[in-house]
């Protein structure tokens, strides 16, 4: 009775005889299903790694029927992979990317600060845009509105109030 810790040795020999031998059936099934030379490759390639490694538990009884089966699921599991990787190349392309992304989000904010800004009274509209686009002072509003800084900062605040208003109405 032989030890089951002891781990049999896999003879290089027994392998190769069956790549040898059946290297052209293995070919023949891979290239039923692939087109490109290189896939068909990778495929008897696998398929001849997955053939040592049942060798090292337990080779196959018809190592001929074993290869075909093999060559046959790692065909379509690479033509699988590939199908996976081709979609989820075609999603990521369809996400614009981000510096794009950051524009029309800009565009939007854009647009509903300009439909904001016309809802609002016209006093209102100039102080915001004087302040914020045009990044004037308040001293210089101030001294336009010939007011103090502190009443033309209320007025601005008040503006600003009106904004918010409106934008929140707007969702």
């Amino acid at each position: 009775m032989s030890d089951p810790q002891i781990q049999p040795t896999v003879d290089p020999r027994a392998v190769q005889r069956p790549e040898e031998q059946h290297s052209p059936l293995v070919w023949a099934v891979c290239r039923r299903y692939l087109r490109r030379v290189e896939d068909v490759q990778d495929a008897v390639q696998e398929t001849f790694l997955r053939l040592a490694r049942q060798c090292q538990q337990r080779p196959p009884d018809s190592p001929a029927a074993w290869l075909a089966a093999t060559a046959n699921t790692v065909s379509v599991d690479l033509i699988r992979r590939a199908v996976r990787e081709r979609r989820r190349r075609e999603q990521l392309a369809l996400i614009p990317p981000p510096h794009l992304q950051r524009r029309a989000l800009h565009e939007v904010i854009g647009q509903r600060l300009h439909a904001t800004l016309l809802s609002l009274s016209s006093p209102q509209r100039e102080l915001i845009v004087h302040r914020f686009i045009r990044k004037q002072p308040l001293r210089e509003i101030a001294r336009r509105q010939r007011t103090s800084i502190a009443t033309a900062s209320r007025h601005v605040a008040a503006a600003l109030g009106e904004l918010a208003d409106v934008l929140r109405g707007m969702g």
